[in-house]
């Protein structure tokens, strides 16, 4: 006959143990863990452990947890990195998560809640992309000999801006000093402000 309370109290006490290597990524499995082998304590044997788990017979407790420490964890990184997409992105699949109910509601709530999110996050890279390709047009203009055609590198400056106002509509090249934007800038500042001011000539 298996030893339901010791199989389980082993179990428990090992994820337990992994989870306080590092405790401030896993808060929520810990708090989880240590519900279960409370209960197990409690319990006298395997009849009574399994009328003192009730719903959380099911592990729904432990995948919950487990997604709520993975995008908890996300959303303090990206507000470190001041990504506002990423940020909302994850922030929205923690929240998901901490309302589900069982486990038909994790996987159908995390599943809307990803493809939101992925477009959440496209869209953040598409707007550092542009703001890449926009740098990079003022770079190519600066470049361009005076005396030379530039309307068509104009032109490229101008559609690159337009698109990536149409995103960020706060953008401006005083963002390049911000986060996200300032991740896409390799310049120093004195660079970065004679380029600003031929982007400024251009857009004028």
């Amino acid at each position: 006959m298996s030893d339901v309370l010791g199989e389980s109290r082993r179990y428990f006490e090992a994820r337990l143990a992994d989870c306080r290597h590092a405790p401030h990524l896993h808060t929520e499995q810990i708090k989880t863990y240590e519900q279960y082998l409370s209960i197990i304590g409690q319990s006298s044997d395997a009849g009574d452990y399994a009328q003192k788990l009730g719903p959380l017979a099911s592990m729904f407790a432990v995948a919950r947890a487990e997604q709520m420490d993975k995008y908890g964890n996300l959303v303090r990184l990206y507000q470190k990195l001041g990504n506002p997409d990423k940020l909302k992105a994850a922030l929205d699949r923690y929240e998901t998560a901490k309302k589900a109910q069982n486990h038909g509601d994790l996987v159908g709530l995390m599943t809307t809640a990803q493809d939101a999110a992925a477009v959440t996050e496209s869209k953040g890279n598409e707007k550092l992309n542009l703001a890449m390709t926009l740098l990079q047009c003022v770079v190519a203009y600066a470049a361009y000999p005076a005396e030379q055609d530039r309307s068509g590198k104009v032109a490229g400056i101008l559609e690159t801006y337009t698109a990536l106002k149409n995103l960020d509509p706060l953008f401006t090249w005083q963002s390049y000093a911000e986060t996200p934007y300032v991740y896409v800038v390799f310049f120093d500042t004195a660079r970065m402000q004679r380029l600003g001011q031929i982007f400024e000539q251009v857009k004028a």
